[in-house]
């Protein structure tokens, strides 16, 4: 364990984390109407805010670069609800202030397995994985005021607050400038159908894809395709996984 940046104590390695990034809308502007002396003025308030929540969340910031900012929650050396963490600091962040002077913002949030590795100077650290990509393409497509979440971070955050998205699973495959048609409100408790949800539940007894199309009277094609529906939907990778969300109640069918 490294001790990078003060008070902060970072594992080596390979981690689940949740990342966030979050960007102020209008910055550019402001600089050109005020002034940069005047600009930092005003965005340094909202800067110390957006650390102090993150912070309060259980998270480190990582860095900042103009307006833009991202945050990882889960270095510590114990697991904890990173993304459920991550979740509400980005609803903290992009509420309403009694800030006249606050700027809008949007964030964009995914988990997965990351390295977490020392970086160059100055910087203590550096995170390597998907997960950061896709967080911070889920923040570009974010409107002003909301919170984009990743297929990995919605099945592990529940419950979704009103200004939260959740991306579909194929969101994240499609061209940079896709419309946000794949974006949701959405719950846990209604990601899989009835179909799916019979399906889950068969495996986590235990059964193969064979056997569960004998079991319900459909084709093996049928039972492969809503396997492939509810990895993509819940995130996970394996059977075992599967099996694991629903031992845990973490997944029920939709109604």
């Amino acid at each position: 364990m490294h001790r990078w940046l003060p008070g902060v104590d970072i594992d080596v390695g390979r981690k689940h984390v949740a990342v966030m990034f979050a960007d102020f809308v209008g910055l550019a502007g402001l600089v050109e109407s005020i002034g940069t002396e005047m600009a930092f003025r005003q965005v340094a308030s909202v800067m110390d805010r957006l650390i102090a929540l993150v912070t309060a969340h259980g998270g480190v910031v990582q860095h900042i670069m103009g307006g833009a900012s991202m945050s990882v929650f889960g270095l510590g050396p114990k697991p904890g609800d990173e993304a459920a963490q991550a979740v509400s600091a980005g609803v903290a962040v992009t509420s309403p202030t009694a800030d006249p002077r606050a700027l809008p913002s949007h964030v964009g949030i995914e988990c997965g397995e990351v390295v977490i590795s020392r970086s160059w100077e100055p910087a203590g650290y550096v995170v390597w994985g998907d997960a950061v990509t896709a967080a911070r393409r889920l923040c570009d497509t974010a409107d002003p005021g909301t919170v984009v979440i990743g297929p990995r971070a919605f099945a592990l955050a529940e419950p979704l607050d009103g200004n939260v998205l959740a991306a579909n699973a194929d969101y994240l495959g499609r061209p940079q400038g896709w419309e946000s048609a794949a974006l949701e409100r959405r719950r846990p408790a209604d990601t899989l159908t009835r179909a799916e949800m019979a399906v889950a539940r068969l495996v986590a007894e235990g059964l193969s894809n064979p056997q569960i199309a004998k079991r319900l009277y459909i084709s093996r094609h049928t039972a492969e395709t809503h396997m492939k529906h509810i990895f993509a939907k819940l995130g996970v990778s394996s059977r075992a996984q599967l099996a694991a969300r629903i031992a845990s109640r973490l997944v029920r069918g939709a109604a």
